[in-house]
């Protein structure tokens, strides 16, 4: 298939997947979401608490949805007026509530700490490659005739962590990029821990580490059969 038709059923599987890791979530707890310290996640999983059990699943399916328009045109499965309406009251009731973690000014002893414990977690996530600061840089995993980099940003703009996830073919043709926790459930487009101190930031290590470790198990199964024409 061409890398237009990849790219289409790709996004069908990690849509459909996504569901799959909607429903682990409700019911084991948020055990990935809580393991992410930034405000998105945190106030999300209020929010859902906040709710009886068949609206949670109508808003995470929402969620999704709007995170994952291209596959739900191509599966027939569009935001309804009542998925938009809970999702107006989800973005409202997120942006006003308080934040569970302020941002943080990081001076250059913490900035270390950070580098050195991502460093040390991730070192079994791929092979390691430079992106030319010294707080971000990616790793590299193969998969069949796909290669999946996984960028790290350890300090970002507000003492912020992230990682993200971009996969394309052996040749360089992408099917697949900005791929993280927060993003394939449909909660934010970025996966991000808020780092105050040296415990955060090995706790943040720990969890970009499992986040990572859980989307590269499954992505050999997302990738399964997906093939693009040289």
């Amino acid at each position: 298939m061409d890398s237009k038709n990849a790219r289409s059923e790709f996004g069908i599987r990690l849509f459909r997947w996504s569901l799959e890791e909607w429903e682990r979530e409700l019911n084991n707890g948020f055990e990935l979401l809580r393991q992410v310290s930034g405000n998105a996640a945190s106030k999300t999983i209020d929010i859902l608490r906040s709710l009886s059990d068949d609206e949670r699943r109508q808003l995470t399916h929402a969620f999704a949805k709007r995170f994952h328009k291209e596959a739900c045109a191509a599966l027939g499965d569009g935001i309804t007026e009542d998925d938009l309406r809970l999702l107006r009251w989800a973005d409202s009731t997120r942006l006003l509530s308080p934040d569970h973690q302020p941002p943080v000014a990081v001076d250059r002893g913490l900035r270390r700490v950070i580098v050195a414990r991502l460093k040390t977690e991730l070192e079994s996530v791929g092979r390691f490659e430079p992106m030319g600061r010294p707080t971000e840089w990616r790793y590299v995993t193969g998969s069949g005739p796909w290669r999946i980099f996984t960028q790290i940003e350890a300090v970002g703009r507000f003492g912020d962590c992230s990682y993200s996830h971009s996969i394309e073919t052996l040749g360089g043709r992408q099917v697949s990029q900005y791929v993280s926790l927060l993003s394939w459930l449909g909660i934010s487009s970025q996966t991000k821990w808020r780092v105050s101190d040296e415990q955060d930031a090995s706790d943040s290590a720990v969890g970009v580490r499992n986040l990572c470790r859980h989307f590269l198990v499954a992505a050999p199964r997302l990738l399964d059969g997906l093939a693009v024409d040289s």
